[in-house]
């Protein structure tokens, strides 16, 4: 699928791939930071409950002990229900005591965290002073209820209005703690509103650090695809230059130390190679046709000479001679042809060489390209992984969704029920009262309860929300991945065709090669030829007896001579004609 992709994609996909990654991580981190903040105010509300618990009850034994005073002074005199009311009193106020200074180590405990300084210092000077009243009221009180059982006429009187007048110190006191309670709901409010704010801000910079991050990465892409197509263009022109014969075609710029620029180096390399070996064949095969025009001539002459031989014998020594120096002329120029073939044969094996070279090159860089295909198959296969997880965390918000709904109905049942609970104890008159005080104080927590509810259904939606657009995400990150994919397997098949090219190149060369071999050995057959030629001649000036028998041996050499010429000159015009498609 990535052969379809353009390296234009391929790059743009690699390095989109840390912007994503570092995305995921600071998403992650959000996620993270949005898991303490509800920590946070989860055990705000549960140090709100306690501390508003401890409360209530603490305002609930006030209550009680006032009922007890009231209760001992409208009592008569000698009544058996002084001392167990004055136990009632005695008993209610400590456990008022103790339930305040419960109520108030519950926030000492976390003053760091869930309390801010004002909030700390009101609620300490609250705490201080609702002990205090109560303790002012309990000394005050004690005494005169102690005077109580014995007194009557005037002196009741007197004693119940003093204990009348302590009813100030009682009600500071209960006061307080409702001053305490609002205290403590104001500051769940605002440290909430806080927590959100803060984690808005977070999310605020993340978008502003991503778009940056984004745009930067944009910008290195653009410059990298840039340098990196306009490399590779110079070298595709000139490959395919050098595939055509035009090997006078504008060499690779290399303006790099990378890959691309070692192999644009190495296209040069080639091209200059080629340059010298097609200029020094076009030289070898002109040197080739001119000497074997030069044999076929010497041959020519040589059968004219044979042929008069017969009616010439006097001359034969002289014609002899002269044949003998021909032979060893034409004996040097073959020499001077074997060598040139031999170096030629040479300067092909270089090339070769070099062409081998090039296709090592060309087969590293393939490889190069199938491990990052192999990147991009691990990258597309961790983006699925990461879709399947946000996926099941917006499975789990639902279900969270179903069990707030579940404590939303509780809370409104538990709403009803104290509603039922204060008009029962408004119907039982003087004796329900403590029990509407109840009944208030669960209507209110049932009411903070659904409330919390609320807010954490919304806050389940907009993580549903969210987990929907991470997935869309991750879908186009996948998309993206394999246009990645698709773009390098295109590169692939551009360095398996440079590969061809330049094994289709080495082929040509070692026909080219052989055919030289051949040439250099089809000449040293032909020097032997007139080695023997010149012997002849030298015996024949020697021994006038055997003219004859050398006449006609030499007819058959110079039969011999001129075909080798003919074949040699057929081998040289192939040779420019091969030359010939080459453009220098």
């Amino acid at each position: 699928m990535l052969a379809r992709l353009g390296l234009t994609f391929k790059l743009i996909m690699l390095l989109a791939i840390p912007v994503v990654l570092l995305s995921s991580a600071a998403f992650y981190g959000l996620s993270k930071t949005g898991q303490v903040t509800d920590l946070l105010i989860e055990n705000l509300y549960t140090a709100s409950y306690r501390s508003n618990d401890s409360l209530i009850n603490a305002d609930r034994d006030l209550y009680q002990a006032m009922t007890a005073v009231k209760t001992m002074e409208a009592a008569q005199r000698g009544s058996e229900i002084y001392p167990k009311e004055l136990e009632s009193f005695r008993e209610n106020v400590e456990q008022a005591s103790q339930r305040m200074n419960a109520a108030w180590d519950i926030w000492k405990n976390h003053k760091s965290d869930l309390l801010t300084a004002d909030t700390r210092q009101a609620m300490d000077a609250y705490f201080e002073a609702s002990l205090l009243k109560l303790q002012e009221w309990e000394l005050a009180s004690q005494p005169l209820l102690a005077e109580l059982p014995d007194a009557a006429g005037s002196k009741k009187r007197e004693l119940v209005g003093q204990l009348d007048g302590l009813d100030s110190l009682f009600e500071e006191s209960r006061g307080n703690i409702d001053e305490l309670a609002d205290l403590i709901q104001d500051n769940i409010e605002t440290t909430v509103a806080a927590m959100r704010e803060e984690v808005e801000r977070m999310l605020t910079v993340f978008a502003v650090a991503a778009g940056i991050a984004i745009a930067v990465s944009a910008a290195a892409c653009w410059l990298l695809i840039h340098n990196i197509r306009r490399s590779i263009r110079s070298v595709v022109r000139s490959a395919d230059a050098v595939a055509a014969g035009n090997l006078a075609a504008e060499p690779v710029q290399v303006k790099s130390r990378d890959e691309i620029g070692a192999l644009g180096t190495a296209v040069n390399r080639m091209t200059d190679s080629l340059k010298l070996l097609i200029s020094s064949v076009s030289e070898v095969s002109l040197t080739v046709a001119a000497s074997s025009e030069q044999l076929a001539a010497s041959a020519e002459q040589t059968g004219h000479a044979t042929e008069h031989i017969a009616g010439r014998i006097q001359l034969m020594a002289e014609g002899a001679q002269d044949t003998a120096d021909q032979a060893r002329q034409s004996d040097e120029r073959i020499r001077s042809m074997v060598a040139g073939a031999k170096a030629m044969d040479s300067r092909l094996m270089q090339v070769a060489d070099t062409a081998r070279q090039a296709a090592a090159q060309s087969g590293e860089g393939s490889r190069v390209v199938e491990q990052a295909v192999s990147s991009m198959d691990n990258i597309d296969r961790a983006v699925t992984e990461l879709s399947d997880s946000i996926v099941k965390l917006g499975h789990a918000s639902q279900e969270i969704s179903s069990f707030i709904g579940a404590i939303t109905g509780i809370a409104n049942q538990t709403n009803m029920l104290a509603l039922n609970a204060g008009i029962e104890a408004a119907r039982a008159g003087e004796q329900g009262r403590g029990f509407s005080v109840v009944a208030a104080e669960i209507r209110k927590l049932a009411e903070q309860t659904s409330s919390a509810a609320k807010q954490a259904a919304e806050l389940t939606d907009n993580i549903t929300n969210s987990s929907r657009f991470a997935v869309e995400g991750m879908e186009v990150a996948g998309q993206e991945v394999t246009k990645g994919k698709q773009s390098i397997e295109q590169a692939d098949q551009a360095f398996a065709g440079i590969q061809t090219a330049v094994g289709s190149l080495a082929s040509q060369i070692a026909v080219v090669s052989g055919e030289t071999r051949k040439l250099a050995d089809s000449a040293e057959m032909t020097g032997e030829i007139f080695s023997r030629v010149a012997d002849v001649a030298i015996r024949s000036s020697d021994d006038t007896q055997e003219v004859s028998a050398a006449t006609e041996q030499q007819l058959a050499s110079m039969e011999d001579v001129a075909s080798s010429s003919r074949a040699l000159s057929a081998m040289a015009e192939q040779l420019q004609e091969l030359i010939a498609k080459f453009r220098t």
